[in-house]
C-alpha cells in the first residue's frame, strides 16, 4: 500500500489542518468575518483617525488576517449595516453608539443617595 501512496495519512491530516486552519498561530481562533470588521473599525476610531472607508477596512483585515477576500468581506459588511451592527455615512463606516441611557431607581430605603 505504500508504493501506491507515498504520504501517509498522518502528514496528510497535518498538511489538512494547516491549510484549512480555523486558528491564527495555534493558540488563538482565527475569528469570524464580522468580528474582524468590528475590530478593525474599533482600532480605526480608538487610535484617533477618521471612520474608515470599505476598502480601507477589506486592506486592514486582509493585512491582519490574510483575509483579502473582497467578495466574503464586503457582503459581511453590507449585512452588518443591515443588521446595525455598523453605521454607514457615505463611504465610512462606524460602530454605533450603545444605548447608556439607564433607568435609575428612585432612592429608597437602601439608597446610598443623600436623603
Amino acid at each position: 500500500l505504500d508504493a501506491v501512496y507515498p504520504w501517509n495519512l498522518e502528514s496528510f491530516a497535518r498538511c489538512f489542518a494547516a491549510v484549512f486552519s480555523t486558528h491564527d498561530n495555534g493558540d488563538q481562533p482565527k475569528p469570524t468575518v464580522p468580528e474582524m470588521i468590528t475590530m478593525t473599525v474599533s482600532d480605526f476610531l480608538a487610535s484617533g483617525l477618521e471612520p474608515p472607508t470599505g476598502e480601507d477596512i477589506l486592506r486592514a483585515v486582509g493585512k491582519r488576517w490574510n483575509q483579502n477576500d473582497p467578495n466574503i468581506v464586503r457582503p459581511s459588511l453590507w449585512r452588518m449595516v443591515k443588521a446595525n451592527r455598523l453605521i454607514q455615512n457615505g463611504k465610512r463606516y462606524s460602530l454605533p453608539v450603545a444605548n447608556q441611557a439607564k433607568e435609575v431607581e428612585p432612592p429608597g430605603e437602601y439608597s446610598l443617595a443623600a436623603p
